[in-house]
């Protein structure tokens, strides 16, 4: 009798629409973006994941290809990619283009599909040069971010793409956080933020990205962020204990959000998280070459 009433409780969630962790996201409009956030972890030889030995890269390559071409997504926040992964990146990927700046040594490239998006300006920034330790680059960080406008609306908008640090004591982690805030809230188009924040829901971090907790800026004055962001993933899932990220600005509707568990495990230590959103009517574009 519980097994009956299990499966009939399934069958009317699925019949209502309603996403898990792992399936696919709802059937999208023309219009709508589906932002992807996905760490696919260093080129080193047999990385441990937990109690896994994870392929080299020249294998795990083509499980990440699978997995953007299965998926599909219009916009890709990356985070721990070497020049050479960029690289087999753009080969595995002809139809995205991929931003990144080589002279920053910036390890958190942008893809987007170059037959839908024009590129305004793109770059990157440093976010913390400091480190948290002496002889350390514990909390030295960098941001990358692309101004885009989408050629079926003629709608700009501007994604940020971020790996925050999740070793030390969080204090640099905070410090990133701040900055990129202060960045994003002289941003005259609507911003979409993807990335590895290592840290959860509940942390300080996250909660001043989403506007709910004050972090001291460079001068020690505590304040909320000036651009508080939404987090995807509470649609679907207000209680998930994830570190991956796709946040918007509260203008974006948010269809679904999902963290892709049904992906091949050996391509990365983490799964991507996968968000469908829209905006509504063109704005005007912001056209500066630097954030």
């Amino acid at each position: 009798m519980k097994r009956a009433a299990l499966m009939l409780m399934l069958l009317l969630l699925l019949l209502a629409g309603v996403p898990c962790m792992g399936a696919e996201p709802a059937e999208v409009a023309a219009t709508d973006l589906r932002v992807m956030s996905y760490n696919v972890m260093w080129e080193e030889n047999g990385v441990r994941a937990g109690n896994k030995t994870l392929p080299v890269w020249q294998e795990r390559r083509k499980l990440v290809r699978d997995i953007l071409r299965r998926h599909q997504p219009d916009v890709v926040g990356l985070q721990e990619t070497s020049p050479e992964q960029q690289v087999g990146l753009a080969e595995d990927n002809p139809g995205y283009g991929i931003l990144y700046d080589r002279k920053l040594n910036n390890t958190n490239p942008i893809l987007y599909r170059a037959d839908r998006f024009n590129v305004s300006s793109s770059g990157a920034f440093v976010l913390n040069d400091r480190p948290e330790k002496p002889d350390t680059n514990i909390g030295v960080r960098k941001a990358s971010f692309a101004r885009l406008v989408d050629r079926r609306t003629g709608q700009p908008f501007t994604v940020f793409n971020i790996h925050l640090d999740g070793r030390g004591d969080g204090s640099t982690r905070r410090i990133s956080a701040v900055r990129l805030a202060e960045r994003m809230a002289a941003e005259r188009n609507p911003v979409i933020l993807t990335g590895d924040f290592n840290c959860r829901r509940t942390s300080p971090t996250l909660q001043f990205f989403l506007g709910e907790k004050a972090l001291p800026n460079d001068t020690g004055e505590s304040s909320k962020s000036p651009r508080p962001l939404r987090d995807s993933l509470l649609t679907t899932d207000p209680d998930h204990k994830l570190i991956d990220f796709v946040m918007v600005d509260p203008d974006f509707k948010v269809r679904s959000a999902v963290q892709l568990r049904d992906v091949d495990r050996k391509a990365s230590d983490h799964f991507p998280v996968l968000a469908v959103v829209s905006l509504g009517k063109a704005e005007e574009e912001d056209t500066r070459s630097e954030p």
